[in-house]
């Protein structure tokens, strides 16, 4: 039977004894895409506070989306100017303020403006643009503009996945001050009879959740999967947007439709119990996809993965025992990549638990550890560390 490998040393306790300093998190929505991590943190640091825009957009709302659990780290939401002014000026000089996606809003500038303003620690934590065409030269200039003008203030950049490393490169940030992060999402709660319950089934059970949009690559899917019509598979469509009608006739069109369901958005806990009783999770992307948070949740009930190279969760794959990645935009790649996986079969309990048992170090505490890390690192000329997933 399979036996996991011990956990690193660096996941197994606090080894950071001495951190003490007041850490905020300057973000457009509270994110469960960070919670899990900042939650962690909270836990080690006296201070950690999250600033937001708001609490949820309505959109993510509609896509299940819940305010996340952020245990002690204080929250606010929607300051005015002088309560953005206050929190900075009123910080410990020795606060770190990480500055997200907010930093192009209103919130982020004035942030970033008083950190550099009144001398705080300041670091970014960001996804890659999306590099393609004239507006992705328009991007690149953006992003070179602010590496000039502020950037220079910047004294780290948690760079979501490869991609985003290689895109602040390609702006001129130097390699020193750039350390992969990634998201890190809460842990799903499996139950076991969802697996007993597909284990009836013979055919190989594809899942995709996400929206129906352009740049997911679900065009690229169902044509690559019509070309594994002699292979036993299935596939579910978990989300709704303005190309699940076309999808369904593509689908028709390639005599899929009794192969590939077509479901709403459901509630988070519905969402994640059709995970766990899948045997694959696809995620095509062929456009921008900065990380890809839903790989995370596959991997951390046991489901490998298959996803593009647009997606910055690509680097979770670099093992084929958790999945495998293809050239975005590529069916013949796709093609090959889905009918490996699906000639195996059906997913064992054995390669279940070595998944789960590997995705321990994307869980928020391993992230939070991490974190510290790089902050002793920057701060405290402590040893630079390896994102724990790249080890």
């Amino acid at each position: 039977s399979y036996q996991p490998p011990p956990i690193p040393p660096i996941f197994s306790g606090r080894w950071y004894e001495d951190s003490n300093m007041s850490v905020f998190f300057w973000q457009n929505i509270l994110s469960p895409h960070q919670s899990a991590a900042i939650r962690a943190l909270a836990g080690i640091e006296s201070e950690v506070v999250v600033v937001a825009t708001s609490d949820l957009t309505p959109d993510r709302k509609r896509m299940g989306w819940g305010v996340p659990d952020f245990g002690p780290a204080r929250l606010v939401v929607s300051p005015d100017v002088e309560q953005v002014d206050a929190l900075i000026r009123q910080a410990p000089p020795e606060s770190v303020h990480i500055v997200a996606g907010a930093r192009w809003t209103p919130l982020g500038n004035r942030a970033t403006d008083q950190c550099i303003r009144l001398k705080r620690h300041l670091g970014i934590m960001s996804e890659s643009a999306d590099d393609r065409g004239l507006r992705g030269c328009a991007r690149w200039l953006k992003y070179t503009v602010e590496r000039v003008n502020t950037g220079r203030h910047f004294d780290f950049v948690l760079a979501i996945g490869q991609t985003g490393t290689h895109w602040f490169r390609r702006c001129g940030y130097p390699a020193r001050r750039l350390f992969p992060y990634a998201y890190f999402t809460e842990s799903p709660q499996s139950d076991e009879h969802w697996n007993e319950q597909a284990g009836g089934r013979r055919d190989t059970n594809i899942i995709y959740l996400g929206r129906c949009i352009p740049g997911k690559g679900l065009e690229v899917l169902i044509e690559s999967l019509g070309r594994c019509r002699d292979q036993r598979w299935t596939l579910d469509i978990i989300g709704d947007g303005p190309l699940r009608r076309t999808l369904e006739a593509q689908a028709s069109s390639r005599s899929l439709a009794d192969r590939v369901r077509f479901l709403s958005f459901m509630e988070h806990t519905l969402a994640m119990e059709q995970l766990s009783a899948a045997d694959l999770l696809i995620l095509p992307s062929d456009g921008k996809e900065g990380w890809g948070a839903v790989v995370n949740e596959a991997l951390m009930l046991g489901i490998p993965v298959i996803c593009s190279d647009r997606c910055g969760a690509a680097d979770l794959l670099e093992e084929s025992w958790r999945g495998e990645v293809f050239v975005a935009g590529s069916v013949p790649a796709l093609t090959e990549v889905l009918r490996r996986w699906i000639a195996r079969g059906k997913k064992t309990p054995e390669a279940a638990a070595r998944i789960k048992h590997w995705s321990r170090c994307i869980r928020g505490e391993s992230a939070a550890t991490y974190l510290l890390a790089i902050m002793k690192h920057v701060y405290q000329a402590g040893n630079r560390p390896t994102a724990p997933w790249l080890l």
